[in-house]
């Protein structure tokens, strides 16, 4: 099939070659109708003014979108009764084409005739009619020299003689041919003898008239200021010589002078702070603690009541802190400290497990809520309930402790005793228990127990984890088993045997695991779930360090060669070179892209 050569426009009729007309940008083919000149004139609609035709236009247009000529220079010989500026004007303010197409304009040069061109923005600033800068300048000073009155002068500093215009002379600006002139004669140095060591030194007469004393150094000047503004006294107290500030009022040499001073003088009427309406009976005070009588300062009358701190301490671990209410308050501000995130200790790994639980099935939770004297491991604020978590060891789960061997297992299941009777009475809810073997080991009965518990409205035939089984539903067990924190105290009393703690160990071994060292090969035994946030294990510090600093043997990006690198670089570093020449050469071929050089090589 023959390729078309020509078409003719659907507006002007003529036939043009296709290379006027515009492409369609989603097809090869030639699409549109009308040409550059139609399509132009259609959508921007120009308008025709001063004396222009639509034919003058058409020409234009013609000559710039289809890039006939070179410059503006041969367009305007084609108008008639044009200039160029007329021209230059239209394609700025009407046509408004002078960004979108580089037409130059060709210009003479001012000074040296030379022809140069310009772009039409640049036409219109300050005339462009010097081909440089320097055709400008030496143009625009042969034109100031010929307008300007110059007045003969000599410099006051050399004697030169030099001319000045008559700008220069009403400004006072004529005494001198030049600046470096000018600031020499500012510099007139004089000699002068120093102060204190009398040696004879140059200086400006600025400086002189600026201060009174002079010096030569900077050391003279210190040691004569040091003379002058201290003096030597004889202290009150020991009688030692000191040298201090004449402005400052110091009698002592020492701190320690200072104290003894103040306790003989400032005692009694003397004292800073005395009150002459308080006698000394009414400052004598009887210790709460020892009894002794103790002599205070007028403002510690109303705070003091023990003689000494060790007496304040004795009479507060014994009588204050065994109040009521000092201990309500005790017990609220260690809750709300623990609501506030100051103990970071409650984050244990079965509590993070039952809050990804309750995110999984979008329950809104608040951890370590406060409730007047207890703090709750979750609290669901949308439906007013209470979940809680329970440590094997802390809490003391019944599956696993057929006795109970730890004083801190008897405390913590009377304080889960106290904290369910309050929470119940007080506030009315029932918490569901989630004991944490439960909580690592089966999640989904923890999930379904937690859904069971908001939708029943916090009533459930039994509030403990271990009592429930999960298959496709949830089934209450049979054999109950009732935890110790529901216990009587003499049925308690009959399994608690705290003598034997000492042979006990606390540590629990199905959380502890035993691994070699990737480095030396040593045994450590550590907790697992310390073990599971690393890829590699060592036994020490050290053994790390050797592992991270020991180079591997890989080839280079460029010329496929061995090198030794370390693994953290290697991690880091996209490529690697065997030298800085490689680096540079694969740059220079492939660029930023990683390239196997194997295949492009083949």
């Amino acid at each position: 099939m023959e390729e078309i050569k020509s078409r003719i426009c659907k507006d002007c009729g003529e036939e043009k070659p296709i290379s006027e007309f515009n492409k369609a940008k989603s097809h090869g083919a030639y699409s549109y109708l009308r040409c550059k000149v139609c399509d132009y004139l259609k959508r921007n609609k120009p308008l025709i003014i001063n004396n222009w035709t639509i034919f003058e236009y058409r020409i234009i247009l013609d000559k710039l979108l289809n890039k006939k000529v070179k410059t503006l220079n041969e367009i305007k010989k084609l108008l008639d009764n044009k200039t160029l500026d007329n021209l230059c004007r239209l394609l700025k303010d009407n046509l408004k084409i002078g960004g979108k197409i580089p037409i130059k304009i060709e210009k003479i040069c001012s000074e040296c005739g030379n022809i140069f061109y310009v772009k039409l923005y640049q036409y219109f600033t300050n005339g462009n009619n010097f081909c440089s800068h320097k055709c400008n300048g030496t143009y625009n000073g042969k034109i100031k020299t010929q307008n300007k009155k110059e007045f003969e002068k000599i410099c006051q500093y050399c004697g030169k003689i030099f001319y000045v215009s008559l700008s220069r002379v009403n400004k006072g600006k004529d005494k001198f041919c030049s600046a470096k002139c000018s600031q020499l004669s500012q510099k007139r140095e004089i000699k002068y003898n120093c102060d204190l060591c009398g040696k004879e030194f140059i200086t400006n007469p600025s400086k002189i008239k600026q201060t009174k004393n002079h010096f030569c150094s900077v050391k003279c000047a210190d040691t004569f200021r040091s003379e002058q503004a201290h003096e030597i006294r004889k202290c009150e107290i020991c009688g030692k010589e000191f040298e201090c500030l004449k402005s400052c009022t110091q009698k002592m040499c020492s701190i320690q002078c200072q104290g003894k001073w103040q306790s003989q003088n400032l005692i009694g009427e003397n004292a800073n702070g005395y009150n002459k309406n308080i006698s000394i009976e009414q400052r004598t005070l009887i210790c709460i603690c020892c009894g002794k009588e103790f002599l205070v300062n007028p403002f510690k009358i109303e705070s003091a009541k023990c003689c000494s701190n060790e007496c304040r301490q004795k009479w507060y671990a014994e009588v204050i802190s065994q109040t009521d209410e000092w201990r309500k308050t005790a017990q609220i501000r260690a809750v709300n400290m623990l609501e506030n995130g100051t103990f970071g200790r409650t984050d244990t790994e079965a509590q993070r497990e039952l809050n990804s639980i309750l995110d999984k099935i979008n329950v809104k939770y608040i951890n370590e809520k406060a409730f007047n004297y207890c703090a709750v491991d979750n609290y669901l604020p949308e439906h007013n309930l209470i979940v809680e978590c329970q440590g094997t060891y802390w809490h003391t789960d019944n599956r696993f402790y057929s006795t109970i061997n730890y004083s801190m297992q008897v405390n913590r299941i009377r304080m889960d005793k106290i904290k369910h009777i309050n929470i119940k009475k007080d506030h009315n809810i029932e918490i569901l228990y989630l004991w944490e073997y439960d909580i690592l080991n089966n999640p989904e009965l923890c999930s379904q127990l937690v859904l069971e518990y908001i939708l029943n409205k916090g009533i459930l035939k039994n509030y403990h984890s271990f009592n429930y089984t999960y298959t496709n539903s949830l089934i209450s067990n049979e054999n109950l088993i009732k935890p110790y924190m529901e216990w009587d105290i003499e049925d308690l009393k009959i399994i608690i045997n705290t003598t034997v703690k000492e042979k006990m160990s606390r540590k629990q071994l199905d959380k502890w695991i035993t691994f070699n060292c990737e480095c030396c090969g040593n045994e450590k035994e550590e907790l697992i779930s310390h073990y599971n946030r690393h890829e590699h294990h060592y036994c020490s510090i050290k053994c790390s360090a050797i592992m991270q600093n020991k180079k591997v043997l890989t080839n280079c990006d460029c010329c496929n060669s061995e090198v030794e690198i370390i693994p953290s670089k290697l991690k880091r570093d996209n490529w690697v070179f065997c030298s800085q020449e490689c680096r540079l050469k694969y740059r220079k071929e492939f660029g930023f892209k990683k390239v196997d050089v194997k295949k492009t090589a083949c």
